[in-house]
């Protein structure tokens, strides 16, 4: 699909420079009210809902890139976890997966946070369904429950049929960890985050380099 109309990630202008890679159908882009130095969305410039969706002769590079996202946020922040809320969660209705680094170190505006095990430390209920993280899955889970829950610790990668609260990254955050400097939404955002988010997207813009 090409781009929407008043889409925040369809048009590169509207990141207001905050687009720190790109290729030909692809971009890193930082975003508001990040967890951490380091957390950045690989998002499509043509406009899917979610992942799922992006059409399959775009997937290898996806792929690719993922990857690539992934070794230079682990080489200047350490390992992230990945997570993709397919429609489900979702504040913009365009397909972006996070990448958020695991350990993040104090500085004089925010505490340190580390986290071993994303799945455990986020206490998900047992009762949500889980499948495979495979492409053909999402898109199926996608047509018929019309949406998903990705996420990634290490090699380890699942797809939930449904979303609540406990997948939320920034309830988890927010909530579990008690780390304050990170909105319950990025809607909400105070004044005070602001300015804590932009030391966060400083540091990214400054170790992070492609």
């Amino acid at each position: 699909m090409d781009k929407i109309k008043n889409c925040v990630f369809c048009d590169l202008k509207l990141n207001k420079g905050e687009v720190i890679f790109e290729t030909e159908n692809f971009f890193a882009g930082i975003g508001i009210g990040l967890a951490a130095p380091g957390h950045v969305m690989l998002i499509p410039k043509k406009h899917f809902a979610c992942c799922a969706d992006i059409l399959k002769d775009l997937r290898p590079e996806f792929e690719d890139l993922k990857s690539l996202i992934f070794e230079k946020i682990k080489d200047a922040f350490g390992t992230p976890f990945l997570v993709e809320y397919g429609v489900f969660g979702q504040s913009v209705s365009h397909a972006h997966l996070h990448f958020i680094p695991k350990i993040r170190k104090a500085t004089e505006f925010y505490p340190a946070y580390e986290i071993k095990d994303i799945f455990r430390e986020m206490q998900i209920p047992d009762g949500i369904p889980v499948r495979p993280a495979l492409w053909k899955t999402a898109a199926a889970m996608k047509r018929q429950n019309g949406g998903y829950v990705f996420l990634q610790n290490g090699d380890y990668a699942v797809l939930f049929e449904r979303f609540e609260k406990e997948l939320s990254y920034r309830h988890f955050f927010n909530e579990k960890m008690g780390v304050k400097d990170v909105p319950a939404r990025w809607q909400d955002t105070t004044a005070e985050q602001e300015k804590i988010d932009v030391v966060k997207k400083q540091i990214t813009c400054q170790l992070l380099k492609f």
